[in-house]
């Protein structure tokens, strides 16, 4: 019962940092909208919340800022590979 109990706080702790990333990334972004390293990591964070039309639109945009950014095509072409019904 403890592990459960762990996990469950483990989870929300989780949460709660994938909702400060997607708010410092989106601070990163208005200071520098070039930042393509930014738009992957809220894409990341938006993915980690299941919100995945705002996290292919992340990586899209990462890949626009930087064609070169290899990470952001990884990520969406295995959210597109794995949620194909993700738009």
């Amino acid at each position: 019962m403890q592990l459960c109990a762990r996990l469950a706080k483990l989870s929300a702790e989780i949460r709660g940092l994938r909702g400060s990333m997607i708010r410092d990334c989106t601070e990163a972004i208005r200071i520098d909208p070039k930042f393509a390293a930014a738009y992957h990591n809220r894409g990341r964070a938006w993915r980690g919340k299941k919100e995945y039309d705002k996290a292919i639109a992340d990586f899209t945009q990462a890949t626009s800022v930087d064609p070169l950014y290899g990470g952001a095509y990884n990520s969406l072409a295995w959210l597109r590979a794995t949620f194909p019904d993700a738009k």
